[in-house]
């Protein structure tokens, strides 16, 4: 697992754990953060408008979660980036 660190981004990188298994143990990693999901399950996120109606944000095909609140709302398997 690899760090890195740029001004006030902070990031994760890891082929060996999963995005599911980064949450169970360390929710807080993004608990109160704001999340962009690029894909989902290796290709675009497919419903907009139902993430949309809870406050996520599009923009050139990327998802923003402004504040997650709860690990559960966010879409998560094992080949999400």
């Amino acid at each position: 697992m690899r760090r890195g660190e740029r001004g006030d981004y902070h990031w994760i990188e890891s082929a060996d754990i999963g995005l599911r298994d980064l949450l169970t143990v360390c929710p807080e990693a993004v608990l109160g953060r704001c999340v962009a999901i690029a894909a989902l399950d290796g290709g675009p996120i497919l419903r907009p408008e139902v993430e949309s109606e809870r406050g996520w944000i599009y923009s050139n095909g990327v998802a923003y979660v402004p504040a997650v609140s709860s690990v559960a709302e966010l879409p998560y398997d094992d080949y999400d980036e």
